[in-house]
């Protein structure tokens, strides 16, 4: 190869990585979309989940607890026993099959009425999702 080839292989992998790097989400971390609801019939609140996942952590918070404090205190928080759960879905305390509170004796705690919450879903150790939700 002459150095004019070797030099356009080098200016096309340059642009290449340009490329990726600012118009394709290959580099950026992969992030858990929730969209909660609170049901009018049952009062029941719920998550739902971009697409299934196999949870290994779920935990609601403050959020200004959250914003002040590293380690804030979990008003629910659930964590995998054993293989990770999948799921879509699912409802604020209620037991979601394959997960345990990590905390053995640990019971949801009642969420007060205009108080931010956040729910806080891992998906083994590199997916995580985090929504801000506030109750009626």
């Amino acid at each position: 190869m002459n150095k004019q080839t070797i030099f356009l292989i080098g200016v096309a992998m340059v642009l290449a990585t340009l490329y990726i790097a600012n118009f394709t989400d290959w580099l950026t971390p992969k992030k858990i979309q929730i969209v909660w609801r609170i049901s009018p019939a049952s009062g029941a609140l719920a998550f739902y989940l971009d697409k299934e996942y196999p949870l290994t952590s779920v935990e609601v918070v403050s959020t200004e607890e959250a914003r002040t404090n590293k380690y804030p205190h979990a008003l629910w928080h659930i964590v995998a026993d054993g293989a990770p759960a999948v799921t879509a879905t699912f409802n604020y305390g209620v037991e979601i099959p394959g997960m345990k509170p990590a905390v053995s004796t640990a019971v949801p705690e009642p969420l007060q009425p205009g108080t931010d919450y956040s729910v806080v879903v891992e998906a083994g150790s590199s997916l995580k999702g985090q929504k801000s939700f506030s109750v009626h």
